[in-house]
């Protein structure tokens, strides 16, 4: 999405995007992957013992010094608590390996829920109200601390008073990269991103929590906005219209050179302004790369067929790619929940076909 004008003058913390997959430990001990419970010594292909993956006493180590910082009496006090992390699942991507990260997990926040509240049930008024008083507890003493009444949750997110307390508890964090109004932030960051030595940026505060990608991994239709942008108006008009034409700049050249066509220009427009013929969420060749990439972290397909596991994998793929694209709205989940199931209505046809023969010989 794009930027109000209050978010790029609010203080906000950029940490780096990392190119895993990500996974969750509960305070109990339990990892969670997309949607489901992770059991066994690997995921996605990468061992969560080498990977560092906290154990359950790490955890409640956290939940602990999260109990102190804030000083309640004790930690039973504390709702449930998960940790998310990123699995580094793709070694060879922007250095990892080199860098010593590689197979390794990092933490990028966290969640404190009720139990029986994270069923999709609503709440009582009283549990709402001990939420937000429990962020608003968290805020007071800098933790990025955030509720609302749809998610029954309260979501912590990464900046230094979070990873303070981590590294206290021996819980590795996403590198921290920069903090201060958005604004300053992007300008800043400009030739960082523009290196393509990282996937991006993850960028957060109390009101927003949002992705700045650079041009190997942007597939939104922003650099051709942007592009039009700088194209179709002089500096004097834009300066007129009161648009920030050195933020307008920077987020242009970070989104890579793009010189985009007079339909491309009139699509993004169309789109903009709720016109009838806007363009399909994604290009073909986009979310077939996001696809291959979200498969390649997961075990054949087949093997989830034979396991009776179709649904599993697919929405364990759909939640990936989603990730993987920002995708927010509906016609963009659609559309990658219709991707996949076209992929994996033909692999399951494929697989069947193969099968049948090898089952009659059996039978002969």
């Amino acid at each position: 999405g794009g930027w109000a004008d209050s978010e790029l003058v609010e203080n906000a913390f950029a940490y780096e995007k990392l190119d895993g997959t990500n996974l969750g430990v509960r305070d109990d001990g339990t990892a969670f992957g997309r949607r489901r419970k992770v059991g066994g010594r690997s995921y996605q292909k990468t061992s969560l013992e080498a990977a560092g993956v906290p154990s359950r006493a790490a955890v409640q180590k956290f939940k602990g010094a999260l109990v102190e910082t804030v000083a309640l009496s004790r930690a039973e006090n504390l709702p449930t608590l998960i940790l998310y992390g990123e699995l580094m699942c793709n070694p060879g991507r922007y250095g990892y390996e080199d860098r010593g990260m590689g197979g390794k997990w990092f933490c990028f926040g966290a969640t404190l829920y009720n139990e029986g509240e994270d069923d999709g049930s609503s709440g009582s008024d009283g549990a709402e109200e001990e939420r937000a008083a429990l962020a608003e507890r968290l805020r007071s003493h800098g933790i990025l601390a955030t509720t609302g009444k749809e998610s029954r949750k309260v979501n912590i997110r990464l900046n230094p008073a979070f990873a303070r307390i981590a590294d206290r508890c021996g819980v590795p964090c996403a590198p921290l990269v920069d903090s201060g109004p958005l604004r300053e932030i992007f300008l800043r960051r400009k030739e960082y991103m523009k290196s393509c030595r990282v996937e991006g940026l993850v960028l957060s505060s109390g009101g927003f929590l949002k992705k700045w990608k650079t041009d190997r991994e942007d597939e939104s239709q922003g650099p051709v906005l942007l592009a039009g942008i700088l194209g179709d108006f002089p500096p004097w008009l834009l300066e007129l219209a009161a648009v920030d034409i050195e933020l307008t700049q920077c987020l242009s050249e970070v989104a890579g050179e793009a010189k985009p066509t007079r339909k491309a220009l009139h699509e993004v427009r169309v789109k903009a302004k709720g016109g009838r013929k806007a363009p399909p969420p994604y290009n073909a060749a986009i979310l077939d790369m996001a696809i291959s990439s979200a498969m390649s972290k997961y075990d054949s397909l087949e093997v989830y067929f034979v396991r009776e596991e179709t649904k599993v994998i697919k929405e364990a793929l759909v939640a990936e790619v989603a990730e993987d694209l920002s995708a927010e709205t509906k016609e963009e989940l659609k559309s990658i929940d219709r991707a996949l199931g076209k992929l994996i209505g033909k692999r399951v046809g494929a697989w069947k076909m193969e099968a049948e023969p090898a089952s009659r010989n059996n039978k002969g």
